[in-house]
Order: C-alpha cells, then structure tokens, then sequence
C-alpha cells in the first residue's frame, strides 16, 4: 500500500486496532514517515475545508434561486436590501459553523499524532541489564532481565506508597524500581484512575526499606501562569534534571486537569514529579506535544489529591498518609535535588502482551 494511502486509511478510521498501532508506533519511529504523513494530513484538511466552501456555496445559489429566481432585475435607484444583508449574514454564519466543525475535525485528527505518552522504550539495554546494573551504579551485580520498557515515579509517604503514570502501567504484570540508593525491588498496583492517567502503586516489604522524611509535600493551590517549575525523570539511565515554567493552566483541548508547560522532556519522563521554587509538588508529567518542541503536559497535584481523598477504602487512604510538610522549601535547588533523588524511581514495566 502506497503510504498516502495509508495515510487517507487512518485519517478516516478505517485501519483496524492492530493496524492503527502499528501506523502510530511507525510515526513515533520514523522521521520522515511522520514528516510525510503531517504534510497529507493538512493536505487533507485544506481540501476538505476547500470542498466544503465550494459546497456551501453552491447550497447559497440554490436557495437564493429558489427564494427570488434567475430574473434580471435592473435597480433604478440604490436602496438597501435587507434581504441580501440577512442572506449574507446567514452565509457567514453558516461558514463560521463549517470552520468550526472543521477545526474540531482537524483537533481530532491531530490529537492523534500531537499528544505522545512517554514511556521509554527498552531495546538497547540489555547487556547493562544482564549485569544487573545501571550504568554508573557501584551495586552488587544481581541478574535483571530487561524491561519492556521504563519510566519514572515518586514517593508519597513513608510506608512506601508512590505515584506513577496509569498508560505506563496499564497492561503490566510486573513492576520494579530502583535508583542510586534502591537496588531493584517489586512494587504491586494498589489504585488507578485511569481518567487522570495516574497509578499508586506500593512497594513490597517496604517496611525493610528507609523511607522516613519522604520531603514530598502537595501543594495546596494550582500554579497561576508564568511560574517556573522543575522535574527529575529517568529519560535515561540516571536521573535527569529539567526546568520550564506553566505557559498554559489547561491542557491539551483545554483539559483542566492539566497544566501546559514548557519543559524540554523525552521519552522516560512519564510519571516525573513536577515541582514548584519551593519544592512542593504541582503535577506529574503524563506527555509532550511532539508538534511543538518544549510542549508538555502535566496532571494537577490538586486532583490527584482529590483522587487520594476519594478512595473508598478507609485503610488504604490512611496508609498512603501524603506528607503534608515541606521541609525543602527553603533550600538551594541543588539542595532540594540532593533530598529529592532517593525519592524518585526508574520505573521498569514488563509486559507479555504489550501491544494490547
């Protein structure tokens, strides 16, 4: 199959959900595919908002012959006629509704290829993982098969509850952690929201494991627009240190459970803590906009802790005991960084059936 016909197949949802994966994975991979693809699809909507003028237009003619004729009729003097003004507005109106519905069209179509989750693809890492280390790791050596893939997540509290991205996680049948002062461990799925896109997950014999003074605090309000902000994810093998600030307070689509933030992330980040200039938590990176660079999104630490407050089992949701302290706030960045570290996981997902 020609790829502009491939194109023209998923642009109009006929590729099946094996299919659709397939083509999706392709752009994420490929360059020049995605280049190519982004061309046919404002190609596409250029022509159909083209035929859609055209349409309308012709739709006006034959209204406009049915209400006054083919008549020619000479004025003799000017005067004003309503009925053109009103025919006008009316055409204007209806063109206005057309770009919108094909603004909300083309939304949908780009939604698609725009927004990009950011789980890190395990390919290349399997001889560091045969060796049971990360590169730069002083650990024993302990034989660790590789991921499916990876991402990042954070503690919450001290018996050993922490928060991770949902699309991550959603199809895994294990999950460990580790970073430079955790070697790898077993952590089991406690709560999921999958509308937030968020996952608790809990470590297994957390109680032989230092958890105390987890400096992980909720901040109370939203971010207003402009603030700056900083993350910590494992886009690679170490931690890795990013800062931006909130160029929007809504999401993709104007989803108000997000921020917008320009914040430089890559693949891995899924799941990162975002944080204000005090070190209190504001959100948890859930993607990018692979449009634009620079553009990512974050869920609001306000509606995970709403999510938290809501959990029916009254046992759970008191264990989980979010801290509700900053004792970083008054630190230097580096500082904050340094007390943040042991609290920040490289999550490592597998999965039998990945595809799903």
């Amino acid at each position: 199959m020609r790829n502009v016909d491939l194109f023209d197949e998923y642009l109009f949802e006929r590729l099946n959900a094996s299919e659709k994966l397939d083509f999706e994975q392709r752009l994420k991979n490929d360059a020049e595919f995605e280049k190519e693809f982004l061309a046919h699809q404002l190609f596409v909507e250029s022509l159909s908002y083209a035929t859609a003028k055209s349409d309308l237009k012709k739709k006006m003619e034959s209204i406009h012959t049915e209400a006054f004729g083919n008549a020619n009729v000479v004025s003799i003097a000017p005067k004003h006629n309503y009925f053109k003004i009103a025919a006008v507005a009316a055409s204007v109106s209806l063109i206005v509704f057309l770009t919108g519905s094909l603004i909300f069209k083309n939304t949908y179509f780009a939604k698609k290829s725009v927004y990009e989750e950011l789980g890190r693809d395990v390919e290349n890492s399997l001889i560091a993982f045969e060796a049971g280390l990360k590169v730069g790791s002083n650990k024993p050596k302990r034989e660790i098969l590789p991921a499916t893939f990876e991402a990042t997540g954070f503690a919450i509290s001290s018996k050993g509850y922490f928060l991770t991205s949902m699309h991550v996680v959603k199809n895994a049948d294990s999950v460990m952690i580790q970073n430079d002062e955790l070697d790898y461990v077993s952590a089991e799925r406690v709560w999921e929201d999958a509308k937030l896109d968020v996952a608790i997950y809990k470590i297994k014999n957390a109680a032989d494991i230092n958890m105390k003074d987890v400096p992980i605090s909720f901040r109370g309000g939203d971010l207003e627009l402009g603030e700056k902000i900083f993350a910590l994810g494992y886009p690679r093998e170490t931690v890795v240190y990013a800062e931006g600030n909130v160029s929007a307070v809504s999401g993709l689509n104007g989803d108000t459970a997000k921020y917008q933030l320009s914040l430089l992330i890559n693949p891995g980040n899924s799941g990162s803590p975002v944080m204000d200039e005090q070190g209190n938590l504001v959100g948890i990176i859930s993607g990018r906009n692979n449009g634009a660079q620079g553009v990512s999104y974050a869920v609001k630490a306000r509606y995970i802790a709403e999510m938290i407050k809501n959990i029916p089992d009254k046992k759970l949701k008191d264990e989980i005991l979010v801290n509700g302290h900053n004792n970083i706030k008054k630190l230097k960045r580096t500082e904050q960084i340094k007390k943040l570290k042991p609290f920040v996981y490289n999550i490592m997902v597998y999965n039998s059936h990945p595809a799903e």
